[in-house]
């Protein structure tokens, strides 16, 4: 078979109708490729899997597109995912999965735009799949709108996945993000805390803080600012309190891939506010989480700066389970944004 997806046939028995609808697909997709990961998602052995496609007329073929649009991204399509596209501040179709741009010409064509878009969406999200009206998919042939002069459409699956193969992927930078739904309740929260201060040091208590939710909003942070890198809905905060980390999910394959690392990762989240210097992190146990991910909140409660290191790229640990986190450190992301000190 050639490059693509491959999915099971249609043979299969109802019972394993879970096979049929999960995502086991690479890029360059090979059978052994499909048969590793279904094997590691389903936690069964090689031996199980073969008897189920022989006892069930189970076969592997190559998933194929429609010329015409479904208004969802052709590019999971290809890979057996149905991932939504949303329309982005320059008024394309963009997937929430890849980047991959769709330029729509309502009732005549979806044109595939040769670059990628950067996860700008629009703040009320609007879905192509709610609009689509069998566009046909198009290649971009100008620079300029409509993107298709002379028109141009794919005349088959085959041209489809060969033209999106060559779109360059993006780096995973990204801009970092706060939450404008509660930028305003925060500020009030922040006036609030600074006249109960100002009232318990003249009563000569020094030392409060209400700081300690720092760390909760540090992993809303995180969450929000992470997902673009993780397989749709796989990223999850812990839900026990005492948890060894603080969330866990399935990086997307190509990020998985680029950090040589395996996409089942457990993260843990330290959130520093309005830190003078190099930040010292405590409390770390390598033994408990794949990746770290560093939050540097600004003095209002916004995003000064988001961080992932991988657990083996972690400077030597002290005795008190510590390490100060610097511009040296090495990031696997950002790839281009380096860590800037609060200023005095």
């Amino acid at each position: 078979m050639g490059d693509g997806g491959y999915i099971f046939d249609e043979e299969l028995n109802p019972d394993f109708l879970e096979f049929e609808k999960f995502s086991f697909f690479q890029e360059l997709g090979s059978d052994q490729k499909a048969f590793e990961l279904t094997m590691n998602t389903f936690k069964i052995n090689k031996e199980t899997l073969l008897k189920i496609i022989e006892d069930n007329g189970g076969k592997l073929k190559r998933l194929e597109i429609s010329k015409s649009w479904n208004g969802y991204c052709p590019e999971s399509w290809l890979k057996g995912k149905q991932v939504k596209m949303r329309l982005n501040k320059n008024d394309f179709y963009e997937s929430e999965e890849t980047g991959l741009q769709i330029a729509v010409l309502s009732g005549v064509q979806a044109v595939i735009l040769n670059f990628r878009g950067k996860g700008d969406f629009r703040l009320e999200p609007k879905y192509a799949d709610k609009i689509e009206n069998g566009e046909l998919l198009s290649p971009q042939n100008t620079e300029r709108p409509p993107f298709n002069n002379p028109t141009q459409v794919f005349l088959n699956s085959e041209q489809i996945e060969n033209y999106i193969k060559d779109i360059k992927p993006n780096n995973f930078d990204k801009p970092f993000v706060s939450d404008s739904s509660i930028t305003t309740l925060l500020q009030r929260k922040l006036n609030i805390e600074k006249q109960i201060e100002t009232i318990l040091k003249e009563k000569g208590f020094a030392h409060f803080s209400s700081k300690k939710f720092v760390g909760d909003l540090g992993e809303y942070y995180a969450l929000i600012n992470l997902e673009h890198l993780f397989e749709v809905n796989s990223l999850k905060l812990s839900d026990i309190s005492n948890s060894p980390f603080d969330i866990s999910g399935v990086l997307k394959s190509e990020v998985a891939e680029k950090w040589q690392i395996n996409p089942n990762v457990r993260i843990e989240v330290k959130t520093r506010f309005h830190q003078h210097g190099n930040p010292h992190l405590f409390g770390l146990n390598q033994d408990n989480f794949e990746l770290l991910a560093f939050i540097s909140l600004n003095n209002d409660y916004s995003v000064h700066f988001v961080g992932i290191i991988k657990k083996d790229d972690l400077p030597p640990i002290d005795k008190q389970n510590r390490i100060i986190f610097s511009d040296k450190i090495k990031l696997v992301y950002p790839e281009k944004v380096k860590f800037q000190k609060h200023q005095q």
